[in-house]
C-alpha cells in the first residue's frame, strides 16, 4: 500500500512475526520506479521489535511524487544477529497483482520505446 501524510509520501504495509522468539531488530527495501518501470532508487527503513506472533506496521518515507513502487524484500533478525521468519502481511495482495504489473511494465516499456 502507498499514501500520502502530511505532504510526504509513503509506502506501508505490515509485517508477522510468524515465529516465537522476538524479532529485535530488520529492514525494509522499498524500491522506487518510474512510469516505464525502471528503477529510479531504493530505500531502506529500519524496523524493531517485533513480539513473536505479532504484527507490526511500517512506513517507508520515499520522499516526492510516488509513481509506481516494489517492495523488494526485508529480513528479520533476532537479538543475536541471527534471521528470523517474518512474513509481510500483503505478500498475498502484491503476489495477486504481479502478472498485472508485468503487463503493465511491459506495455510501459513498449510504449516509451515506440514514442
Amino acid at each position: 500500500m502507498w499514501g500520502v501524510a502530511g505532504g510526504k509520501a509513503f509506502v506501508g504495509g505490515t509485517l508477522l512475526n510468524s515465529g516465537d522468539a522476538t524479532v529485535a531488530h530488520g529492514y525494509v527495501v522499498v524500491t522506487l520506479l518510474d512510469t516505464q518501470c525502471r528503477p529510479l532508487k531504493s530505500v531502506l527503513e529500519s524496523f524493531g521489535p517485533i513480539e513473536a506472533g505479532e504484527r507490526l506496521g511500517f512506513r517507508v518515507p520515499v520522499g516526492g511524487g510516488l509513481q509506481r513502487y516494489r517492495l523488494l524484500g526485508f529480513k528479520a533478525f533476532d537479538a543475536q544477529g541471527f534471521e528470523v521468519p517474518a512474513v509481510d502481511d500483503n505478500q498475498a495482495i502484491l503476489k495477486a497483482r504481479e502478472s498485472e504489473e508485468r503487463t503493465y511494465c511491459t506495455q510501459a516499456k513498449f510504449t516509451a520505446v515506440g514514442s
